[in-house]
């Protein structure tokens, strides 16, 4: 069956009419108590559940959490007096694409750092690499991964998982992270490769190489509160003779 669309008139009318809510008084207003945070988590809640039932695979969470932080951005601007001289800004569009484009090869450049840099005594083989984005770019990179029709983002190779204090995003297949890297970066697949292979010169003689598989996951992850942006990822490292010094 077809997916019924609404007008902005109608879904408006959905969110306002519910009159029977525990927080209304009996004039039919909220208490002063609740915040528009609050009334507007509420209105959320039965507006993704409407949205579910018409629309197959609606990805409720994302919705969500996304229309609230547009929503408090956009009360916050109209609560200002200085609201119309900050609104041509505000209303600028950002690409997302662009800025996981540039985010992304900083991540290939710090990945090939972390694999050929020395060894730690505790989790010697283990690397992780850390920045502070945007949650909203997070949410569009998670969003496109969950959509893509690509093998490699589908269980067993991509496994997404999160809940309101952060999403996690894991690879198991290293076939994966290639492709990811690829399409964030624009690069070939051949030139993301060369950033997991770093080459070790002197006493440390030998090459060192990223290792992905579903004992030793390439993870993202992601604190929503924080806006902290996490890669893991395990690699080994092998002599000049080709004998793997790792476990």
């Amino acid at each position: 069956m077809a997916a019924k669309y609404f007008t902005v008139e109608e879904v408006r009318d959905l969110v306002l009419e519910d009159t029977t809510d525990d927080n209304l008084d009996e004039d039919g207003e909220y208490e002063e108590s609740d915040s528009f945070e609050e009334v507007m988590k509420e209105k959320l809640e039965e507006l993704a559940e409407f949205a579910a039932e018409i629309q197959p695979e609606f990805d409720e969470h994302t919705f969500k959490i996304s229309t609230l932080r547009f929503g408090l951005a956009c009360f916050t601007l109209c609560s200002t007096p200085y609201g119309n001289a900050m609104k041509r800004v505000l209303e600028t569009t950002i690409n997302c694409g662009s800025i996981l484009c540039s985010e992304s090869r900083l991540w290939l450049e710090m990945l090939y750092r972390k694999i050929g840099g020395r060894a730690k005594i505790r989790n010697p083989y283990f690397g992780e690499c850390k920045r502070d984005i945007p949650v909203d770019v997070f949410i569009a990179l998670q969003s496109a991964i969950k959509s893509s029709s690509l093998n490699q983002f589908k269980e067993p190779n991509c496994y997404i998982a999160g809940n309101g204090k952060g999403a996690v995003i894991s690879l198991t297949s290293r076939k994966s992270v290639v492709m990811l890297f690829s399409i964030l970066t624009g690069y070939r697949e051949i030139r993301v490769q060369k950033y997991f292979t770093h080459t070790l010169k002197g006493s440390r003689s030998g090459k060192a190489k990223l290792i992905v598989n579903m004992e030793k996951n390439f993870v993202l992850i992601y604190k929503y509160k924080q806006g902290k942006f996490t890669m893991e990822f395990n690699f080994g490292v092998w002599n000049a003779s080709g004998f793997p010094l790792h476990t």
